[in-house]
């Protein structure tokens, strides 16, 4: 459905009573939690993303975006305050609005200079800047005008990034926050070969530490 909420509701509409479970990573949109409300409840499984809907009663195995976040964040706090003098720079784009509630607690908590932005740009780009980037067209762009400016990982600035294979590689090891989306596979898995309409399950979100901070 590549996020487009029209879409999404209609492979529902268009799914509906043809399998005996559904399996569903939902979008945070009126749209989408009307289609689910639709859904015989004890055939429905969501997972990675929590949202709700009318008459909701489906088992579920789903991330924390919240806590889980703020807790690592916590853990990187050490390693975040070696930067003196550096902002704290989020680039939410598409990630859950979560992480922005724990990332402003983190920040009000260490009394850090921190900024939330939607999207970043090439002009954005300074020196002196810690960059939390999810969306990796958006890490691209941090990290290559980082590379013309001239500007030195761990020295001029650092990035932390979501973890998917290739940033295990990029730049020596990019530091990623991420949960184990394999895990969440046989989870997922066990659920459907053992249905269970009571399941509910928060998977743990890890922090690999790369060479980026």
């Amino acid at each position: 459905h590549y996020k487009n909420p029209d879409t999404f509701a209609k492979t529902l509409a268009d799914a509906k009573g043809k399998y005996d479970y559904y399996v569903v990573m939902p979008l945070r949109d009126k749209k989408c939690a009307d289609a689910l409300a639709d859904f015989d409840q004890s055939k429905l499984l969501l997972i990675d993303i929590d949202i709700d809907f009318p008459n909701k009663n489906c088992p579920k195995i789903i991330q924390n975006f919240d806590e889980n976040f703020l807790k690592i964040l916590r853990q990187l706090a050490p390693d975040i305050e070696k930067y003196k003098g550096f902002k704290l720079v989020m680039v939410l784009n598409s990630a859950p609005e979560e992480h922005a509630r724990a990332f402003k607690k983190f920040c009000t908590e260490r009394a850090l200079d921190g900024e939330i932005r939607r999207t970043v740009s090439e002009s954005d780009v300074h020196e002196k800047t810690i960059w939390i980037v999810f969306n990796d067209d958006d890490l691209v762009t941090v990290i290559k005008r980082s590379d013309e400016l001239g500007l030195k990982i761990r020295s001029d600035y650092a990035v932390i990034s979501n973890d998917i294979p290739f940033k295990h590689i990029v730049y020596g090891g990019i530091t990623t926050i991420s949960i184990d989306f394999f895990d969440l596979g046989k989870r997922v898995a066990a659920q459907i070969l053992d249905w269970d309409e009571t399941r509910n399950e928060t998977v743990p979100t890890f922090l690999v530490r790369g060479n980026t901070l």
